[in-house]
């Protein structure tokens, strides 16, 4: 069922809308999806703030917000949502730590050190992040137009 039919006049699709912003729904969408839900997202963390943390409170949307809504009443049937890419055609692991990093893929193996700078400058976060696009350039440079999964923690 599309959200839309669950709706019986604008403003309570509008109010799911609002509510649907605090979720995940709005990133699987893709083809406009991302850059129509902006306002709503940071209209909803206002609004709860003024509210006081209360999610149920009545708000009445901007004129952003109402904008972007029409975006997903009109335009959401014709949107692209990717559920499966199918299997990958190469498979990767890749791990780093806060001495350095290391990858493998098909029994290859790849690592690096991280300079005292990365060490000293990046959450353990990014250097995952980095440590995945160094692994990337070895294993998948030539690649074009190939699904790999990346498997990272």
């Amino acid at each position: 069922m599309l959200l839309g039919e669950r709706h019986q006049n604008r403003a309570s699709l509008y109010h799911a809308l609002y509510h649907r912003s605090a979720g995940s729904c709005f990133p699987g969408v893709m083809h406009g999806g991302p850059l129509h839900y902006r306002a709503l997202e940071r209209y909803r963390a206002s609004a709860i703030k003024a509210n006081k943390g209360n999610w149920e409170a009545k708000i009445t949307l901007c004129e952003n917000c109402l904008r972007e809504s029409e975006w997903w009443i009109q335009d959401l049937p014709a949107a692209h949502i990717v559920i499966s890419h199918g299997s990958p055609s190469l498979g990767i692991t890749s791990d780093a730590s806060n001495s350095g990093w290391g990858a493998v893929c098909n029994g290859e193996t790849t690592c690096g050190h991280w300079t005292q700078s990365e060490k000293s400058h990046y959450h353990i976060n990014c250097l995952e992040l980095m440590a995945s696009f160094y692994t990337l350039k070895p294993f998948a440079k030539d690649l074009k137009n190939t699904h790999v999964q990346l498997k990272l923690d």
